[in-house]
């Protein structure tokens, strides 16, 4: 199995289309919402937790950039 982690919340929710995002306006049930699914809760959770690390570096990388950039000021 492969998740792509291609945004940093994008595991949860399916990349809709605008047309999707659209009619999803007009829908007002709720019935046009659609989940990513997992086989099970363990992937999931996993799944999430990887990406919850995955948005944690690149936090401390940004902000190690930062601090490089103002170290050569």
């Amino acid at each position: 199995m492969n998740f792509q982690t291609d945004n940093d919340f994008g595991i949860l929710y399916a990349r809709p289309s605008f047309l999707t995002g659209f009619i999803s306006i007009l829908d007002w049930t709720g019935v046009l919402n659609i989940y990513n699914e997992s086989p099970t809760a363990e992937i999931a959770d996993f799944v999430a937790a990887k990406n919850d690390w995955i948005v944690v570096g690149k936090d401390i990388r940004s902000a190690l950039n930062k601090l490089r950039e103002r170290g050569n000021d």
